[in-house]
């Protein structure tokens, strides 16, 4: 409840990641509840950013990551 508060008195304004990221994942889930997988999936570019950034230093943590985090798939970032 304190988040959403937070989104509209728009603290998180400077945060374009932290809500890219709370986004996504509201998205994913609400995706899942129609049952519908998360192809063509529009992410912000912050977020492919950040992304990007991570596979390219440890495929690995990357791919750790976005077992638990909406993140791109590999196919999106290259």
């Amino acid at each position: 409840m304190k988040y959403v508060q937070g989104v509209l008195s728009n603290k998180y304004a400077g945060d374009k990641l932290f809500v890219s990221l709370i986004e996504a994942l509201a998205l994913k889930h609400k995706k899942e509840d129609r049952g519908i997988n998360m192809q063509k999936m529009k992410y912000a570019p912050d977020l492919v950013e950040f992304s990007h950034i991570l596979f390219t230093h440890s495929s690995r943590a990357y791919e750790q990551l976005r077992e638990v985090l909406p993140l791109p798939d590999v196919r999106t970032l290259r």
